[in-house]
């Protein structure tokens, strides 16, 4: 794995396409990279922190599992399902998830106040939301691996 020296990694990308596990090692280190968040360090609220850390380390372990569903190191075309299927289970997840956060949220203004800063049932709901995206993720991928549809 390269992490400065582009022109080795062109060169070896124009001999031959990386293995499985190299695309993955690459996908991995992005995703960490990817997954921190910078901003909660600033604010002064915890549970911008505890959810930081622990969306990141879902994020990470999610990704693992989704590797070892299309097969791992003997998996094949990784990456391409990774990042086609991510996008329409997103896309399908945010239809789903944008009515019920609209109706949360008339009900938390109608019934109480909206708060400020991040609590601890934001960080809980963010963080189902990464195990409910990664569950369901993993059964496509899995699915598309096994050649079923």
């Amino acid at each position: 794995m390269y992490f400065f020296k582009i022109n080795e990694l062109k060169n070896d990308l124009i001999k031959a396409p990386l293995s499985e596990s190299e695309v993955f090692k690459y996908l991995i280190a992005s995703t960490i990279v990817f997954s921190l968040e910078i901003t909660p360090f600033f604010e002064n609220n915890i549970w911008d922190i505890y959810a930081s850390i622990i969306s990141g380390l879902i994020v990470v372990i999610g990704t693992i599992y989704i590797y070892r569903c299309n097969g791992g190191k003997f998996g094949k075309h990784f990456l391409q399902r990774y990042i086609s299927l991510s996008w329409v289970l997103m896309i399908r997840l945010l239809l789903l998830i944008l009515p019920i956060t609209i109706i949360f949220f008339i009900i938390l203004e109608i019934y109480s106040e909206i708060p400020e800063n991040t609590t601890v049932y934001d960080a809980i709901f963010l963080n189902i939301l990464y195990i409910i995206y990664f569950w369901l993720f993993g059964k496509h991928i899995l699915q598309v691996s096994k050649g079923k549809s």
